[in-house]
C-alpha cells in the first residue's frame, strides 16, 4: 500500500512538473483600465496577440475595446512602431501595427497608449536586435 501511494505522489510530482513548465510563446497582452463617473463605468481595453518581434519588419494587430464615445491612440517611438490609425470611437477597432527593421544590435521597445475621457490602457512592445 505505501509503495502504490509513493509511485502515483512520484507520478503525479513529474505530470505537475511537466505542465507548469510548459509555456504558450504567443506573445500576448492585454491592459484594460476602467474609469467611473457619473454616466457609469467606462472602459478601454488595448489588446495584441504578438508584441514580441524578430528583428526583421513585421505586422501585427492591436485592438481597442470602448464604451467611451471617442478614444485616441498613440505609438511612443514612431520612428519604428507606426500605427494605422490614431483615433476612433465606441466599439471594437482593430488597428494594423507595422514594425520596421531593426537595423541596430540593441533590441528596442516602445509602448502603445490608448487613451479616452475616462480610461487608459498601454501595450509595450519589443524588437530583438540583429
Amino acid at each position: 500500500m505505501r509503495h502504490t501511494i509513493l509511485k502515483a505522489f512520484v507520478l503525479s510530482s513529474i505530470l505537475l512538473t511537466g505542465v507548469t513548465s510548459c509555456s504558450n510563446d504567443d506573445s500576448s497582452s492585454e491592459s484594460t483600465i476602467q474609469g467611473d463617473n457619473n454616466n457609469g463605468t467606462k472602459s478601454l481595453s488595448a489588446k495584441s496577440n504578438q508584441t514580441s518581434f524578430t528583428s526583421q519588419a513585421s505586422t501585427s494587430e492591436i485592438i481597442i475595446e470602448t464604451n467611451e464615445d471617442s478614444w485616441a491612440i498613440s505609438s511612443s517611438d514612431k520612428t519604428w512602431l507606426q500605427l494605422s490609425q490614431e483615433s476612433g470611437s465606441s466599439g471594437k477597432t482593430t488597428i494594423k501595427i507595422t514594425v520596421l527593421e531593426n537595423k541596430n544590435t540593441t533590441s528596442r521597445s516602445a509602448t502603445v497608449t490608448a487613451i479616452s475621457k475616462n480610461a487608459k490602457a498601454e501595450v509595450t512592445f519589443t524588437q530583438q536586435g540583429k
